[in-house]
């Protein structure tokens, strides 16, 4: 992770350090970093921990993704101690004034060990810095540098009044400086102008590595740039910075880092006269730059830039995307700045040199049309999101600036925005009122269904009481005929009885019968 921006080394490793350094053998950390942007770059330092990476804004593309929440960090709506640790780099100068001591009380809430936050601090070395810095660039690109602006609009936060906070709070916390004033100055200037002289670019990028190899671990000063203050609830916490703020960087250390300041000043001297008059124009230098989703989300270590001269009205770009395994998305910057680009002319090839076209299209752009999309914020941004990983060899595509000002037609599009919104809304009313009467017809015409129902029911029902009454009808008819058959059964045999009962009485009636059982006295028996 050397080679990224020195800036940035600054903050990311001094806190890859710290958590590193109270780490458990073998312990992940659950992490919140706060106004995070969308680079992830606290991912390339701590692959193993959960990250989540909350901001005040977020571009549509990462809306829906789980890894990030759009909220304000001044009044979080996570519940107290849900991370382990929460992280704000460089956040707190850009939070309103009347506002920090909310972000303290927030940070500290929701972390269950620790918070770390770095800063720029107010000191007469750091805004005279500042102010020369932004003046290079503003030399350069005819504008204020956009995060120095905001600098001075909030003002700087004072340290004394956030270790007051922290005192009257109760919070446990150490604070330790790095990065040196005038190192960071040096540096910052060496970017600027870098940024304006493609041929720069390179060796800039040594001087970086440079720093972030041999000048960071020295870099703990006492007048700094960038404070650290880390809070924390765990007492026993041991922290891995330095107890102690050096006196200066070695010498020989920075003999070396002037030698590299004098060889870019001398690159810069013997620049073709075409490429120095660049910086002069009133065009400022451009930059076309993509960031490859290979699965850890859009950041600058993944990034690929080509410089650009946003006179030039028509640029190529051309990447070998042959180092990514698979990629997940693509995102085009097509400029720093707003306004309406043309993107067309896309190919994008795989490493079997079939090229690709299965692929949806998003972006931060106010209004798309025909290839031609309309950004009204700097740091324009299309997003080419594919439907499987894809293992990629090139993509190439041509980016026209079409429109100098996008101020003029941003306000007539959003006039137009305004009056469809107002027709829409007007349809919407209408079409609700449809829909209302819609209702009506189908709860009627279900009425008339659930009566026609009700009717054919009581008709099936009387036919079933019909035939019950038939089945009934016929029982009581077999039911009396039986009675009549048995009747004249039982008369038959009552008459068959009397005959004979009468046949018997006719026998004991009989002379015989009387003179058997005469005979039957004088025999005994």
């Amino acid at each position: 992770m050397k080679h990224i921006l020195f800036d940035q080394y600054q903050r990311y490793n001094n806190v890859t350090k710290i958590i590193n350094g109270i780490r458990q053998a073998n312990q992940k950390f659950k992490i919140l970093e706060v106004g995070a942007n969308e680079h992830r770059n606290l991912e390339g330092f701590l692959p193993d921990d959960t990250i989540t990476y909350l901001d005040i804004q977020l571009p549509d593309y990462l809306k829906d993704d789980p890894q990030y929440v759009l909220g304000d960090a001044t009044a979080m709506e996570f519940k107290e101690n849900e991370f382990d640790i929460v992280v704000a780099l460089d956040v707190f100068e850009h939070i309103p004034g009347l506002k920090r001591n909310d972000f303290i009380d927030e940070i500290y809430r929701v972390a269950s060990q620790c918070f770390i936050l770095t800063a720029p601090f107010d000191s007469p070395k750091v805004i005279e810095a500042e102010s020369r810095a932004n003046a290079v660039y503003k030399g350069l690109f005819h504008k204020d540098f956009i995060w120095l602006e905001e600098h001075t609009m909030n003002g700087l936060p004072k340290s004394e009044l956030v270790e007051n906070y922290l005192q009257y709070r109760g919070i446990d916390y150490k604070m330790i400086s790095h990065g040196a004033v005038d190192i960071w100055e040096k540096l910052m200037t060496i970017h600027f102008i870098a940024a304006s002289n493609p041929g720069l670019a390179v060796y800039r990028e040594e001087i970086d590595k440079f720093y972030n190899t041999h000048m960071f671990e020295e870099d703990y000063v006492h007048e700094s740039y960038r404070k650290i203050f880390m809070g924390h609830k765990n007492k026993n916490i041991i922290w891995a910075l330095p107890e102690r703020e050096n006196e200066k960087i070695p010498q020989f250390v920075m003999d070396k880092f002037n030698e590299l300041e004098q060889t870019f000043y001398k690159m810069l001297i013997a620049l073709p006269k075409k490429e120095v008059q660049l910086q002069e124009s009133v065009f400022p230098i451009d930059r076309i730059q993509i960031y490859i989703d290979s699965g850890n989300g859009f950041n600058e270590v993944e990034s690929l830039v080509v410089e650009i001269n946003e006179k030039l009205t028509l640029s190529h770009a051309s990447f070998d995307l042959s180092d990514y395994e698979t990629i997940h998305a693509i995102r085009i910057d097509p400029s720093d700045y707003k306004g309406m680009y043309k993107l067309d002319n896309i190919m994008i090839k795989d490493k079997n040199d079939c090229y690709v076209f299965n692929y949806r299209t998003d972006g931060n752009y106010l209004f798309f049309y025909n290839d031609f999309y309309l950004f009204s914020e700097d740091d324009p941004s299309i997003v080419l999101e594919f439907d499987t990983k894809l293992s990629l060899k090139t993509l190439r595509f041509d980016v026209q600036r079409a429109l100098e000002d996008s101020d003029f037609i941003i306000n007539e599009i959003g006039k137009i925005i305004l009056e469809n919104n107002k027709v829409t809304e007007q349809l919407k009313i209408k079409e609700n009122a449809a829909l209302i009467e819609q209702d009506k017809y189908k709860i009627l015409l279900d009425t008339n269904i659930l009566l026609n129902d009700q009717i054919d029911k009581e008709k099936a029902d009387i036919r079933i009481l019909e035939e019950k009454n038939d089945i009934i009808y016929e029982q009581n008819r077999i039911l009396q005929e039986e009675n009549i058959a048995l009747k004249e059964q039982n008369l038959s045999i009552e008459s068959e009885r009397q005959l004979a009962i009468t046949k018997l009485e006719n026998i004991y009636n009989s002379k015989v019968w009387k003179l058997t059982t005469m005979i039957k006295r004088v025999l005994g028996k």
